[in-house]
């Protein structure tokens, strides 16, 4: 997968930020990510992330990126009026850098993808709801080529 940023260059009047317009139909069938950043501000933010995880993984020897699949947004009480979110699924994934094109690609590593143990242990511990393991079988591996 790649990237693609949909917000306006730093250099544009307008604060506002504008999304490109998509067809509902070519929407999320593609294999690009798209991003509310400037193009300019969606590189600076890869090349930093590639960089940090680099050395994450070269100091501590442990992979830092994963892709995010489903979210569950709860409150805390009928209270409460701060909304909070957090992942279901966790991919893990490289950033790939294109020398000639200065781009980044999203790529999946061979790693197993798991749930959010984080999750999992505050439903457990806060609520007594079990999210589940992912099944280690292949119907749950993403497809590389997709």
């Amino acid at each position: 997968m790649s990237f693609v940023g949909r917000g306006e260059d730093e250099g544009e009047e307008s604060d506002d930020i504008v999304f490109h317009q998509i067809d509902d139909e070519e929407r999320y069938t593609d294999s690009m990510l798209e991003t509310p950043l400037s193009t300019d501000g969606l590189q600076k933010c890869l090349l930093k992330l590639h960089r940090n995880a680099r050395i994450a993984e070269e100091e501590q020897g442990i992979n830092i990126l994963f892709l995010s699949v489903g979210f569950l947004r709860w409150y805390e009480d009928e209270k409460s009026e701060f909304l909070r979110e957090s992942p279901l699924i966790l991919c893990p994934v490289e950033l790939v850098r294109n020398k000639k094109s200065s781009t980044f690609n999203i790529v999946c590593r061979d790693d197993d993808i798991v749930t959010n143990l984080s999750l999992q242990e505050r439903l457990k511990n806060d609520f007594g709801i079990s999210l589940p393991e992912i099944d280690d079988s292949e119907d749950w591996w993403l497809d590389p080529a997709v």
